[in-house]
């Protein structure tokens, strides 16, 4: 599992899910075309990055990845019917203390980009649906990884809240997992201080 969600963190960074403003004009094939060659010619081209400079790396996630990535929704989805268990204040907390946790290890990484290539491969989705999945491949020395990003349509623009990871890891399923057996054994108070 640790494997697989290397791969997606290194993938979503790759394929650059994010740029510093919405974009309400593409598609969602369009959008992730779009901002492939804008994350990649960043880091590739930012010594800090590529140095592995932390605090550096962690102010270019905010920037290119942040932006694009649905985190409320997502992480709403991940807590499941526990949702309902939480008041505002600990709904804020856990989205954003989740948050934090993926850009902590998004940061770590980022510096792993070198020359992938990604293929995009078909779009589910209608010209009237709210929801969209973009099915791409990622050509690595390690061989081809399948990626297929979930997105859904927001008033901001298209927002990844979803990953597929060689059609066997999703991102919000997995974490479900987690969350749950982290609530089952300490409650939401303690799914907050391990979060945190």
């Amino acid at each position: 599992m640790k494997k697989f969600f290397f791969i997606f963190l290194l993938s979503l960074v790759v394929t650059g899910v994010a740029m510093a403003q919405p974009d309400t004009t593409h598609t969602p094939v369009d959008l992730i075309k779009k901002l492939v060659t804008d994350v990649k010619s960043t880091v590739k081209a930012d010594k800090k990055a590529q140095a592995g400079d932390v605090q550096h790396i962690t102010a270019l996630v905010e920037q290119k990845i942040m932006p694009y990535a649905d985190f409320e929704y997502t992480t709403y989805l991940v807590m499941g019917a526990h949702w309902k268990e939480t008041d505002k204040e600990q709904q804020q907390q856990i989205t954003e203390q989740f948050k934090q946790l993926l850009i902590s290890t998004f940061a770590n990484a980022i510096a792993q980009i070198r020359n992938q290539k990604i293929v995009f491969k078909r779009l589910s989705h209608s010209q009237q649906s709210s929801q969209a999945i973009v099915q791409t491949q990622i050509i690595s020395e390690n061989g081809p990884i399948q990626l297929d990003y979930y997105l859904r349509k927001t008033a901001n623009g298209w927002k990844v809240y979803d990953l597929n990871i060689l059609s066997s890891f999703r991102l919000v399923p997995a974490y479900r997992r987690q969350f749950d057996e982290q609530i089952a054994e300490d409650g939401i108070k303690g799914l907050i201080r391990f979060l945190t």
